[in-house]
């Protein structure tokens, strides 16, 4: 019998509000990149579509899909050695950020503990009740991780569905598909990756990823298609990203926003 998950648990929130001035500008910066969040009506169900356009490096890349200012998953990018011997890592993984009820759509493999890796879905691909979600309240789900070791035991190794395993491949225009959990009741959504690229540089692994946007279903319970803007729509849509960076914090939500505030004051 498996134990409750137990932790941290959502409740709706107002957006917080933001002054004028400082809203005339966040304007402005969507405008210049086509990227104002997009809200779509789909058969009395309505798709809230977030263009990022970040490329993803070393640190944490906060996701709010529904823009309550509460942060719903963090996709986590590492690097370092471990073990005794020279061995080299990076990682990608996405966790929940301690709510329960959080999932990633994955596939699950009975290590002690258990490993949990996303599945790179296609687009049009559904996402909702009666799939399988791995639990991320508390623990990570790998995308891809990358290991080389120089010395007596000598190797190069891609592990992940996203680093393209066995062969290091990568993969490209492919989603993640998420469960969140707010009052207690369930929403569906997605995250779309344009490229991830993974491989070795004289033994030391990168991964280049570049996350370009995330939705979700706003009708609690109801499912959404890997990529959907709205009925009928399944794709990955680039916004132009003059200053990615910047412009991927602002799409954030509020967590980017103040990390942008931050910038802003240096």
């Amino acid at each position: 019998m498996t134990a409750p998950e137990t932790g941290k648990t959502r409740e709706s929130r107002a957006t917080v509000p933001v002054e004028r001035s400082l809203e005339k500008r966040l304007l402005a910066y969507a405008a210049a990149a086509g990227a104002s969040l997009v809200s779509v009506q789909a058969a009395s169900a309505k798709v809230i579509y977030t263009p990022i356009n970040l490329t993803i490096e070393t640190g944490t890349v906060p996701l709010d899909l529904n823009h309550d200012g509460v942060v719903d998953f963090n996709v986590v990018e590492r690097a370092g050695t471990q073990n005794f011997y020279p061995e080299y890592f990076r990682s990608l993984k996405i966790n929940g950020a301690g709510h329960s009820g959080a999932g990633v759509l994955a596939t699950s493999y009975h290590y002690f503990p258990p490993v949990v890796r996303a599945r790179p879905l296609p687009s049009g691909m559904l996402i909702g009740p009666g799939e399988h979600f791995g639990r991320v309240q508390n623990a990570n789900a790998s995308m891809a991780d990358l290991y080389a070791s120089i010395g007596i035991d000598t190797y190069l190794r891609c592990y992940g569905w996203f680093a393209g395993f066995p062969f290091c491949s990568g993969t490209a225009d492919t989603f993640l598909g998420l469960r969140f959990v707010v009052s207690g009741k369930t929403y569906y959504g997605w995250a779309g990756f344009s490229v991830i690229k993974v491989g070795f540089n004289r033994y030391r692994p990168y991964i280049h990823a570049r996350l370009v946007g995330a939705a979700y279903e706003d009708v609690p319970g109801r499912p959404i298609r890997a990529g959907q803007l709205h009925d009928g729509t399944a794709t990955i849509e680039t916004a132009p990203d003059p200053q990615p960076a910047t412009l991927g914090l602002l799409a954030l939500g509020a967590p980017g926003l103040n990390i942008w505030r931050r910038r802003e004051a240096t």
